[in-house]
């Protein structure tokens, strides 16, 4: 009996230190695994956030090609918008950013605006829509229609405007003009900018970023 007993007792510190070993084994390579993407995520994230930021002033040239610096600014404690500023630090038109519901995800969108509430340029900044339908909405041949647009032209022609939707994507072309037109309204009521307070000053000029 006293035998059995230290062989029960020898088995179960064998069993002990078997899965002492194991989870040695699985948590050492865990704990390196876990400690390398740190290490690599905080050596790129700075890389990455300037890239971002290069990414977004060119979209932002893109759309308000007069300007070579840019502000954001408030319409609420929750709304913003850009102010672009030509060479002469003078204003020369504004930026949305506005997102809307396509066919398939959120379509995220940058409307260029000039001084008489007309659109300057659309840039699609992000979409998720149907390839060789939904997608073509990032195409030159249907971003073309809305320069030079006012809020009140911005339908589709079969709704009286004055865009025509991307074949057999009506949605997805309907969820951009949404988009543009909510852009356009953020300025259409200039008692909106007045008495906010001012946003932290982004804007960078082109040497700075674009390299």
């Amino acid at each position: 009996m006293l035998i059995r007993v230290k062989k029960l007792i020898s088995g179960m510190k064998n069993l002990g230190k078997k899965i002492i070993d194991y989870i040695l084994r699985l948590t050492i390579p865990c704990v390196i695994a876990s400690a390398t993407v740190a290490w690599v995520y905080l050596e790129t994230k700075p890389r990455i956030d300037l890239e971002e930021q290069r990414r977004l002033l060119l979209a932002r040239k893109e759309v308000l090609p007069q300007a070579v610096r840019f502000e954001e600014k408030s319409i609420s404690e929750k709304e913003i918008y850009v102010q672009g500023y030509d060479l002469n630090d003078k204003p020369i038109g504004k930026i949305a950013e506005t997102r809307k519901r396509g066919y398939a995800a959120l379509i995220k969108i940058l409307v260029g605006v000039d001084d008489f509430n007309r659109v300057t340029k659309v840039k699609i900044l992000d979409e998720m829509e149907t390839p060789g339908l939904g997608a073509k909405i990032k195409e030159e041949k249907f971003l073309k229609q809305f320069p030079g647009k006012t809020i009140e032209e911005l339908k589709l022609k079969k709704n009286k405007g004055t865009i025509d939707a991307v074949t057999g994507a009506t949605i997805s072309s309907r969820a951009v003009i949404d988009a543009v037109r909510e852009g356009l309204s953020k300025f259409t009521n200039p008692s909106s900018f007045l008495l906010l307070p001012q946003r932290e000053k982004v804007g960078l000029r082109d040497k700075e970023v674009v390299k």
